[in-house]
């Protein structure tokens, strides 16, 4: 999330009008994330995020992601909820953009994580996927395999793109091709799920998971892996496998996946990388001049990828 849009007093004036939301009296910028332009929002009422939709997420899209996150704070997953318009909308244009109102969790993300709290998100993924199965709507992997071919070849034409820095992220793409995971189940996934969009309360635990624009059908493996290499790396960027190690203890606790390999997650972890890496790399080349935010470096998942490449230990033993 960050700011890319900047809105004024009026524009604010037009929120409370759309949303029944009593008297807006403080606002303020968020600038974490690259995605899309983010407030938080006071009113008489109570507070808010206002999300307004920026890069990747189409319009049409936003009955799903309000859907889906009615679901599953319906079924205990410390979520926000979008709050409907006067009209009973989703959503409501403003400056020409899709706009997004929720509401507002209390917590605070993690500096860095650690051990403990890599177990408390492997329980809370599996959680989470343990109660997806019934959710009615389905949404393709805005960045599957094919949209990052596309996404890198966008890359390659920018000024500032380095065949020679990059041309691992190539070939990893090319061997990506080759893997098929048809045993592996499917379902809707967050996709999203990195350290800064998970809150703690004071008292060490898990308060919340947001920004769910991400979130499509694809193999839940594929969210764990996403996941994993969010939380398993250490400050220094250096692989925990004691801290993977108990977030998938955890994970599987909360939700028996089935049987999959050893082969199949560093796949998935490579893939995962893969699609950090890239979209980062297209946001580095291609800067928004108006927003509040400095890009990510994709140079970190980069490395990440190449140490998956060689086979480093996956976590710390039985996972049983």
């Amino acid at each position: 999330m960050a700011v890319f849009t900047s809105l004024s007093r009026n524009d604010f004036d037009l929120v409370s009008q759309v949303w029944p939301i009593g008297t807006i009296e403080k606002y303020q910028g968020m600038t974490s994330g690259v995605e899309n332009t983010t407030y938080r929002v006071c009113s008489s009422m109570s507070r808010y995020i206002l999300t307004l939709i920026e890069k990747r997420t189409r319009a049409d899209d936003l009955r799903y992601f309000s859907e889906l996150q009615k679901y599953f704070f319906l079924r205990g997953i410390p979520c926000p909820t979008v709050v409907l318009t006067a009209h009973q909308e989703n959503y409501q244009s403003i400056l020409g953009l899709p706009a997004v109102l929720t509401t507002f969790l209390s917590g605070q993300a993690l500096d860095s994580p650690n051990q403990e709290a890599c177990a408390q998100m492997g329980a809370l993924l599996g959680k989470m996927h343990q109660v997806q199965g019934d959710f009615p709507l389905r949404k393709d992997n805005p960045v599957s395999l094919a949209a990052l071919g596309d996404i890198w070849q966008k890359c390659t034409q920018a000024s500032g793109f380095s065949p020679e820095s990059w041309g691992d992220l190539h070939e990893e793409w090319l061997l990506q091709q080759g893997q098929a995971f048809h045993a592996l189940p499917q379902g809707t996934i967050h996709a999203d799920a990195f350290p800064d969009n998970v809150f703690f309360d004071e008292k060490g635990q898990i308060c919340g998971i947001i920004d769910w624009y991400f979130a499509c059908y694809d193999h839940l493996l594929y969210d764990v892996a996403l996941t994993l290499v969010g939380w398993c790396y250490d400050e220094s960027c250096q692989w925990r496998p004691q801290w993977a190690g108990a977030f998938l203890r955890a994970y599987l606790r909360a939700f028996p996946l089935g049987a999959f390999e050893d082969a199949d997650l560093r796949w998935m972890l490579r893939r995962a990388c893969l699609r950090i890496a890239i979209t980062r790399l297209y946001d580095q080349l291609y800067p928004r001049a108006d927003g509040m935010v400095v890009p990510k470096s994709p140079l970190d998942f980069l490395q990440h990828l190449q140490n998956h490449r060689l086979g480093l230990p996956l976590h710390d033993g039985l996972l049983s």
